[in-house]
């Protein structure tokens, strides 16, 4: 049989020693007051509490085993019973049990009313006591309450606490503080068949707290002191049932004694049999009051062993859903549906800042914020039973509504052709500091460029435009007005050209390398970003890593700052101007120079290094027939 503990909380205020040496000065006869009829009406008193801690949790330890993952939590829950005493003057009174109400979502606060004795008067200096998880009693100014080691199952356990707290008003704030240390034993079932444990104790070889030893713990502040003895009594013990392959988890309570643990035994019951640990655990680990240690049995059908590995358990997988696209315009409702294939604990943080949280449940709806144009990392985890998923991560995109942006519509053969306006101004072109070590020698000298404004087109030259212009509109499908116009060449890139200006009668042209640059980089409204719109590859960008190899549909991910859809990415894009050196002195208009040509903003087959703004690809091929299936271009007119 396991020895009772008996807790004894000695308590000696200043106000019963000033009493006792008024008493016996007094010279003359101390007057009672006359007893009233009736008990004098109390006071209620509200007290807010709070579990003591950084983070109102316990410690994390395992023993032996420092990659441990696992947590255990105090937190208040709805049948939680306070058991209050208070004293004033010199007397002690047991004010009763109370429940706890108003509990908070995250289980960390709570508060509850109690009525005071009569003779209690909250306007001058009272203390209260209380206990939760525990019983006990408080006569002549000590508390005294027995504390047989609990072993009970992880669902069915409640963290014995105590609070002490002065108070001259009627409401009070109290901290609860963890009484003892809390031991988590886990069960691993190695087998195919179910067996039931029961925890019994350790038999060891050196002290730990309850075992045959006399344990005595400081545990004091202004007004009080802890002291443990042992006492004859057994120990509340409960079974838990471990499934075939699975882990189950059973938290014993006990008041340390700051000892370690040397050579324990595991002593337990498998299906009512005695059976011990056929090894033993040491550990280095003080065994401390408020803290947690986590230990692992495994049970092979045979024997009955420590263990050095995490439990495996069943934890959440979670999953989400948006009714749009991950990137939207400021001010859009975004809706996200979280799924978890198990009730568990869901929390969502945008750029690490929690937005929502739900305590139990296998869905949880949300709106994301869309407030401010930016880029966001979205976190989704989940938890159940102590035991944290795998956390889900997204990247979201807020799109500015670019109402100040001015575009203009061009009728190209019956098609729509929307194109943006690039506002004339000075940038510095080439390989400036956000494009960091992946700036190659041809982006150098980073040198000045002023530029006149022009009209850019929104979105890469579409196939349904491309066969337009060639007059075979009995080619056309329903997706040629989403998809750009690849397999180009330069030659036949300027073939369509002259062809679209011989039949519109519209002096359209490519842009030029400065004027491909600066509407990449946003024009006057830059943010600096590596890519065209973000230093994000993928929000902007279909490249070799999400393109999956094929062209994708235009205006699919991020615009840039003018409101500019795929100049990173998608397609390589031919510019106007030759392939040369650039000056070092400043420039207007430049036109380039050299006999080679240029392609820009990277493909769908291209490196996200290739998708830089200032990234230049040198067109060398002989003949300038070659093509490549993400060879494509934009197009520019001069207002």
């Amino acid at each position: 049989m396991k020895k009772l503990q008996n807790l004894t909380l000695g308590i000696l205020s200043a106000a019963t020693l000033f009493a006792a040496c008024a008493k016996d000065s007094d010279s003359g006869a101390i007057q009672s007051p006359p007893l009233p009829d009736e008990p004098l009406p109390g006071t209620t008193v509200t007290i807010n509490a709070a579990v003591q801690g950084d983070d109102e949790s316990l410690s994390k330890v395992a023993l032996s085993q420092p990659d441990n993952t696992l947590d255990l939590v105090a937190k208040w829950q709805e049948d939680d019973q306070i058991q209050v005493f208070a004293k004033q003057g010199g007397k002690t009174y047991e004010v009763g049990k109370v429940p706890v109400e108003n509990i908070s979502s995250d289980g960390k606060t709570c508060s509850f009313n109690v009525v005071l004795p009569g003779e209690i008067n909250t306007s001058k200096a009272y203390e209260l006591y209380g206990l939760c998880g525990v019983e006990g009693t408080f006569e002549d100014g000590v508390l005294t309450f027995a504390a047989a080691t609990q072993r009970v199952p992880f669902d069915k356990f409640k963290a014995p606490l105590m609070f002490a707290a002065t108070a001259s008003s009627t409401t009070v704030n109290a901290k609860f503080e963890h009484i003892g240390t809390y031991e988590v034993l886990h069960i691993v079932n190695k087998t195919s068949s179910n067996f039931n444990f029961a925890h019994n104790g350790y038999d060891v070889a050196a002290p730990w707290c309850y075992d045959n030893f006399k344990c005595t713990v400081g545990y004091s502040d202004s007004k009080t002191t802890l002291s443990v003895s042992q006492q004859d009594g057994g120990a509340n013990i409960s079974e838990v049932t471990v499934l075939g392959g699975q882990s189950a988890a059973i938290v014993s309570w006990y008041v340390p004694n700051g000892g370690k643990i040397a050579g324990a035994t595991l002593n337990g019951r498998i299906n009512g049999g005695e059976v011990k640990t056929s090894n033993v655990k040491s550990s280095n680990t003080e065994i401390r009051r408020g803290n947690a240690y986590h230990l692992y049995a495994l049970w092979d059908g045979s024997e009955l062993k420590f263990g050095d590995q995490t439990v495996t358990a069943k934890v959440p997988s979670l999953t989400y859903r948006l009714n749009t696209s991950p990137m939207v315009y400021a001010g859009e409702t975004v809706n996200m549906k979280v799924i978890s294939d198990m009730a568990c604990a869901i929390t969502v943080l945008v750029d690490g800042k929690e937005i929502g949280s739900v305590e139990s449940a296998k869905t949880y709806d949300i709106a994301l914020p869309t407030d401010n144009p930016g880029e966001y990392d979205v976190t989704i985890k989940g938890s159940a039973g102590g035991f944290d998923g795998l956390d889900v991560n997204f990247k979201f995109g807020v799109r500015s509504n670019l109402d100040d942006v001015e575009t203009k519509t061009f009728d190209i053969l019956g098609v729509p052709v929307e194109f943006v306006y690039v506002k004339g101004g000075t940038f510095m072109m080439g390989g400036t500091a956000e494009q960091g070590a992946d700036a190659q020698s041809d982006e150098f000298p980073v040198h000045s460029v002023t530029l006149d404004g022009y009209y850019i087109s929104k979105y890469e030259v579409t196939r349904q435009i491309y066969k337009k212009v060639f007059g075979r509109d009995s080619l056309l499908v329903a997706d040629d007005s989403k998809y750009p116009q690849g397999d180009m060449s330069w030659n036949s890139t300027n073939d369509f050209i002259n062809k679209l200006r011989d039949t519109t009668g519209t002096d359209f042209r490519l842009p030029t390398e400065a004027e491909w640059e600066y509407a990449a980089r946003g024009g006057q409204k830059s943010k600096n970003y590596k890519y065209s719109g973000s230093n994000l590859v993928g929000m902007v960008a279909h490249y070799n890593a999400n393109s999956a190899g094929r062209v994708q549909p235009i205006g699919v991910k991020m615009n840039n700052e003018l409101g500019i859809f795929d100049m990173s990415g998608n397609m390589w894009e031919f510019v106007s101007d030759p392939y040369g050196t650039y000056p070092e002195d400043p420039v207007y208009n430049p036109q380039g120079s050299g006999s080679d040509h240029v392609l820009r903003g990277g493909g769908g087959g291209a490196s996200a290094a290739d998708c830089r703004v200032s990234r230049r690809a040198d067109y060398w091929y002989n003949g300038y027939g070659i093509t490549s299936w993400d060879f494509g271009f934009r197009l520019v007119i001069r207002p």
